[in-house]
């Protein structure tokens, strides 16, 4: 008889980041063999005929109600039955699962000043992270205390989690730094690259193409990326990702960027940069770092990017202290472009799908082995 596996989350599929990651897990765990159970709200179409899907309601209202009567929802969709390994993404049923894997922590964004202002049209939007603030803090909390035999083993996508999760609430009896499957490596020829540089950034003229993905919002640090370009002579920013749409150009940089919204095809835009900037203050991973390691450009991250360390580990990559110049690191990261991929290289195939493969595998068979003989409550 196959060994069971349930995800939950609330999508499964080319939604988003997480989402792609959870369908990554289903996917392995079929081809292993399991018999695989989803729960979520949304479900990628080709996994359908292959899992057993159980849709989960999430009300259609504000999302800090949304994140306070999920655990009804979740729990609910979920039933009665027994599974042999429950891998949950959602921190408000960790202690019903066997694997739980925490992608971010609003207390940390909280304590870097990230959060909505109390004034104005995000005022309510304040309020809203204040609920779940305090939700998340009480959830994490128990989390931490969990007695060994209740207690899931805690995946954190990144070391700088770990570390904030301790901090904060104390170390979970389980738990192992678990960073996402690296992409295998496929850098884009010379002739790719004076393509994509002629079709994204003809405007850059002699000087070198960064890129920034991390749009508008204030947490992935693009006031800080505009404050470095004022500065420079040599740089050229294509400036996009969620809401960069319509971004009203300050007059003084207006022959140094170019806006270009939401990326489809994240490969041409890789190929156009010289250098690409994740600049964000508080990121529990930054999978885009490693996204973009992987197709050949030298990333220069600040110190707030969970991916940092794993950069600069296979020398693919460089840190950019908060008050460090930027322009100097994107001459370096120029310079040493081939050896940087020879690092991203490395990274590709030691930390590729590979490797996230056995240990996501031994971790399943860990909790099936903890659940042998005994009835999860």
């Amino acid at each position: 008889m196959n060994p069971t596996y349930c995800k939950v989350f609330e999508a499964v599929g080319d939604y988003s980041a997480i989402a792609r990651v959870c369908e990554l897990d289903c996917r392995i765990l079929l081809e292993a063999n399991w018999n695989v159970t989803v729960v979520s709200k949304f479900l990628s179409e080709e996994l359908r005929p292959h899992v057993q899907w159980r849709p989960l309601h999430v009300p259609e209202k504000a999302f800090a109600w949304k994140w306070a009567t999920a655990r009804r929802f979740l729990l609910q969709a979920r039933g009665e039955d027994s599974f042999d390994c429950v891998h949950g993404d959602q921190p408000q049923i960790a202690d019903k699962c066997d694997l739980f894997r925490l992608h971010f922590l609003t207390r940390a964004a909280s304590n870097r000043g990230l959060l909505a202002p109390w004034r104005g049209k995000r005022a309510l939007t304040r309020a809203q992270e204040e609920v779940v603030l305090r939700l998340e803090d009480r959830f994490m909390c128990r989390l931490a205390h969990l007695p060994r035999e209740k207690s899931p083993h805690v995946m954190f996508i990144s070391e700088l989690m770990r570390e904030e999760f301790a901090h904060l609430y104390g170390v979970p009896t389980r738990s192992s730094v678990e960073v996402n499957a690296a992409p295998p490596a496929k850098f884009p020829s010379n002739s790719e690259r004076q393509t994509a540089r002629q079709q994204w950034a003809s405007e850059a003229d002699h000087r070198m193409v960064i890129g920034f993905l991390g749009g508008t919002h204030e947490r992935k640090g693009f006031r800080h990326v505009l404050r470095a370009l004022e500065s420079s002579k040599d740089l050229f920013l294509l400036f996009g990702g969620p809401s960069s749409e319509g971004f009203n150009i300050p007059d003084a940089l207006r022959s140094k960027m170019k806006v270009v919204g939401f990326v489809d095809d994240v490969n041409e835009f890789f190929a156009a940069c010289d250098a690409f900037i994740v600049a964000a203050q508080f990121e529990p991973l930054g999978m885009v770092a490693l996204e973009a390691a992987s197709r050949g450009v030298p990333v220069i991250a600040s110190e707030g990017v969970g991916a940092l360390p794993t950069l600069l580990q296979y020398n693919c990559g460089l840190a950019w202290p908060r008050e460090a110049a930027l322009e100097p690191l994107v001459q370096n990261a120029v310079r040493d472009r081939a050896a940087m991929n020879q690092g991203a290289t490395r990274m590709c195939a030691e930390l590729g799908a590979r490797h996230y493969t056995q240990r996501l595998l031994a971790l399943c068979d860990e909790a099936k082995g903890r659940n042998e003989g005994r009835t999860r409550a």
